[in-house]
């Protein structure tokens, strides 16, 4: 999920299963993680971004285990800069992309014209 909006974000997140996730949490200028208004991971300004999730910076991934149910996951950006943006990756253990929702994501197809 790519969070741009001064501020920062929040959803909600619907588990089904006790498996752990990696939560990556990248922020130019910093961000905090909140699961149901609980800080779990503090994420400093300036990490790297790396696109295989295993090889993410020390100090953007934390490991959270939130339980079966619906939970509320709140992104707080460090800056209201309107340039300031962050990623958040759900992973599983292993790192492989997990997603946030069992949803497909909608988006519009462009077709070539007939």
């Amino acid at each position: 999920m790519r969070i741009k909006q001064a501020g920062g974000a929040s959803w909600t997140w619907h588990v089904e299963g006790n498996e752990a996730r990696e939560i990556i949490c990248l922020a130019r200028d910093g961000a905090r993680l909140f699961i149901d208004n609980k800080e779990v991971i503090e994420c400093p300004a300036g990490l790297p971004y790396v696109q295989a999730t295993h090889r993410s910076a020390e100090g953007s991934r934390v490991t959270v285990s939130p339980g079966t149910g619906t939970h509320e996951v709140r992104l707080e950006l460090n800056s209201r800069d309107p340039r300031q943006d962050a990623s958040i990756i759900l992973a599983y253990p292993n790192f492989h992309i997990c997603p946030w929702t069992k949803e497909e994501i909608p988006h519009a197809a462009i077709l070539p014209a007939a």
